[in-house]
C-alpha cells in the first residue's frame, strides 16, 4: 500500500458567533475528504468527504470551553470509526 493513498486530510472548523445577549451560537464540524477519481476518467481527481460530523449549540461565557469536549468527542468518534472500518491486519 503506497504510503499517504489517497491524501487523506482531517479538517476541524469551529464557528462561534455572540448572541445579543450573553449566549454564543457555535458549530463544530470535522471531516475526512480524500483524493478521488473518477471511475471513467482517471485523469479527472478531486477531494471528496469521506467521513463527517458535527455539532450546533448554545452556550454562555462560562460554557465557551466546552467546545473543546465537543471537539474532542468528535475526534474519538473518528478513531472509533477508523479502527472499525480498518482492522488490524494479521488478527
Amino acid at each position: 500500500m503506497r504510503e499517504h493513498a489517497g491524501l487523506p486530510l482531517f479538517k476541524v472548523l469551529i464557528n462561534v458567533h455572540k448572541t445579543e445577549g450573553r449566549f454564543f451560537i457555535y458549530t463544530v464540524d470535522l471531516d475526512v475528504e480524500q483524493s478521488v477519481q473518477l471511475v471513467r476518467r482517471p485523469a479527472i481527481q478531486t477531494y471528496a468527504p469521506t467521513w463527517k460530523t458535527g455539532s450546533l449549540g448554545v452556550v454562555s461565557q462560562d460554557q465557551l470551553a466546552n467546545i473543546k469536549e465537543v471537539v474532542l468527542q468528535g475526534t474519538d468518534e473518528f478513531v472509533s470509526d477508523f479502527a472499525q472500518a480498518n482492522p488490524p491486519r494479521g488478527t
